[in-house]
């Protein structure tokens, strides 16, 4: 498992994108953890399928019994949460080369501690998500945060960059880690990438620095995109403006999104424009994973973790819009 990550991160380098696991493994047969984990790990990847051979065990998720179908469910539904960030990745990555799981060497190639062997399997997927593998039987893991502010994604807990940590990572949750300054582009879990996405899901977390994303969508079937169906649009957090830009849309591509919902991770606002319309913010507790229904309440009270967000919803414009709180 560990080594199909660092192949995985290699294989980035050398041009190939689209690259993945084969999860629970090929030969042989997977034990209960090492599946679950693999699963999280496999989530957070370009490439994301089970597998296994004849003459060995099933490795469906329910094949090893109730906690790790549940741990398989959440991380499943979370990479369904991301499709638009990892198709608008891998969009990218047909342009520029630029792979969708990223050495740190990329981004941090003047940082010494990211040719430190401890940290060799931590990548980065697309620009703002950190994933930091671990063994199956570790419940401790040594972590390095590189330059920046991270979240940490089960409770949004901040934490300064450049610094090594060691972090509690027992099986149903994968050191992950958001930059301060990310804009995710998501939407709600789907059955499958035939269901169609009409409400588009931004989940902002604030920042120091100015940030950008390029969010693309096409008909996800044909080579119509080649012929301009598409729709492509700049996506511009500007914290010294307090204002999110999402520059007018390119292309010819009907999107089916009707609504727009904006997530903001550790923003000062209690109010917030759009295009001049000021609207209530709404404060919630938020998670992106359910629960497990079985835990230890006494070694693991938080389960799958949440936070304290501030929400909005509104209709979507493909025109330039400014948002202001």
């Amino acid at each position: 498992m560990m080594l199909g990550v660092r192949i995985v991160n290699s294989l980035g380098l050398t041009g190939v994108a689209f690259a993945g696991y084969d999860v629970g493994g090929f030969v042989g047969d997977a034990n209960t953890k090492l599946f679950a984990r693999w699963i999280s790990i496999g989530a957070l990847s370009p490439f994301f399928r089970g597998h296994t051979m004849i003459n060995t065990r099933d490795s469906e998720p329910w094949s090893y019994g109730e906690e790790v179908e549940q741990i398989s469910r959440n991380y499943i539904k979370l990479r369904y949460q991301l499709m638009p960030y990892l198709y608008s990745l891998f969009y990218e990555a047909s342009q520029t080369g630029m792979p969708v799981q990223r050495s740190l060497a990329i981004d941090y190639s003047f940082s010494a501690k990211v040719y430190d062997h401890q940290y060799h399997n931590q990548y980065l997927l697309g620009p703002f998500i950190l994933v930091a593998p671990v063994e199956s039987n570790k419940e401790l893991v040594r972590v390095y945060l590189p330059a920046g502010e991270w979240y940490y994604l089960f409770n949004g807990k901040k934490y300064s960059g450049e610094q090594e940590m060691v972090l509690d990572c027992p099986i149903h949750r994968l050191p992950v880690f958001i930059k301060a300054g990310a804009i995710l582009t998501m939407q709600q879990a789907k059955a499958n990438t035939g269901e169609k996405m009409e409400e588009l899901i931004l989940h902002v977390y604030h920042g120091s620095e100015s940030t950008s994303f390029t969010h693309f969508e096409d008909d996800g079937d044909s080579y119509a995109y080649q012929k301009g169906d598409f729709l492509k649009r700049e996506l511009r957090y500007l914290p010294q403006e307090r204002q999110l830009v999402l520059e007018k849309a390119e292309g010819s591509y009907l999107t089916p999104v009707k609504k727009l919902k904006l997530i903001f991770h550790h923003a000062e606002a209690d109010s917030i424009s759009i295009n001049g319309s000021s609207l209530k913010i709404i404060q919630q507790t938020h998670s992106l994973f359910t629960p497990l229904e079985k835990y230890d309440p006494i070694n693991d009270p938080e389960s799958m973790g949440e936070e304290e967000v501030k929400w909005v919803e509104v209709d979507y414009s493909l025109e330039r819009t400014e948002i202001r709180w």
